[in-house]
């Protein structure tokens, strides 16, 4: 089920992130910093709402979503984004979209360990974590 994401996750590795941060369009600045840092990751459920937060050195983002209503939301480095969130199974599916460009994140517990597969543009990156 989906409520093994409930908690609490740290930065374990990442495979793939410059090569997604390049088809998102970020800048070499911010892919620099980003290779430096470790994110954490924070999830909770109440009732149907979930929260996800994530904090990346001194940036914090964090979404509330209800159902599958469609949301507005901020990403870390400043986008304006509309977000959707589905629950299937184990997994968790989020849908961003920031003007023409579509993200999909889906995140899954197996063995402990918390993945990322965020997909965009055709490039695939991995993160995973580790429950603090």
């Amino acid at each position: 089920m989906a409520e093994a994401l409930v908690g609490k996750w740290n930065f374990l590795s990442g495979d793939n992130v410059d090569a997604y941060m390049d088809a998102l369009g970020v800048s070499e600045q911010l892919r620099e910093l980003a290779r430096n840092i470790k994110p954490t990751i924070e999830i909770s459920k109440d009732g149907d709402t979930w929260t996800i937060k994530t904090i990346a050195g001194d940036k914090t983002a964090e979404t509330k979503f209800t159902g599958e209503q469609e949301v507005d939301t901020v990403s870390l480095i400043g986008q304006q984004v509309k977000a959707k969130l589905k629950i299937d199974g184990n997994k968790m599916i989020e849908t961003q979209k920031v003007g023409d460009l579509e993200i999909v994140i889906e995140r899954t517990v197996i063995d402990g360990i918390y993945t990322a597969k965020m997909r965009t543009k055709g490039v695939e990156a991995v993160l995973q974590f580790i429950k603090a």
